[in-house]
């Protein structure tokens, strides 16, 4: 799923279970793609800026670039997760339901949303197996279903549950 669907969903869940922290947890709904991301851009540009012929086609990408997978994988996987969690929860002495929360949440909206891809989830990295998941985020008509039930969602919780029933009057 992409960025900002994850952030928005995080909202919508946040909001609708009550949750106190509800900004870390929103915040935690992104963190594996930001630390996934980060790294491989920055390593990315430094690779393209260096004396080294970088070829951007997809297979190229997947050979050259094999550190991209790992670094999903290590920020997608359960056991990071559960790490996360243990080393919160030692340091701070509660449990980081928010972040756990949001971060989970992420985990569990691309064990769906990423068939077909370089970056096959695999929730219990490094020990595997792949999830294979049912659609890719990126299929322009899963995009628009997306889009719009996010529409639809922040149409009742901005203007109330009876959003609907009162356009539908009102036509």
């Amino acid at each position: 799923m992409d960025f900002f669907s994850h952030a928005l969903w995080a909202f919508f869940v946040a909001r609708s279970a009550k949750v106190k922290d509800w900004k870390q947890f929103i915040l935690f709904s992104v963190v594996p793609d930001v630390a996934f991301a980060l790294p491989s851009v920055l390593v990315g540009l430094f690779w393209a800026i260096s004396d080294r012929l970088v070829p951007w086609e997809a297979a190229s990408f997947a050979a050259n670039f094999w550190w991209v997978s790992v670094f999903y994988h290590v920020a997608h996987s359960l056991l990071t997760l559960a790490a996360f969690v243990l080393v919160a929860r030692i340091a701070f002495g509660a449990f980081p339901w928010a972040a756990a929360g949001g971060w989970f949440l992420h985990l569990a909206m691309d064990l769906f949303t990423h068939k077909d891809s370089m970056t096959v989830p695999m929730p219990l990295y490094p020990f595997g197996p792949e999830v294979a998941g049912f659609v890719h985020w990126s299929e322009p008509w899963f995009l628009v279903v997306d889009w719009l039930l996010l529409a639809a969602v922040y149409a009742v919780l901005i203007f109330g549950p009876g959003f609907f029933s009162r356009a539908r009057r009102a036509s």
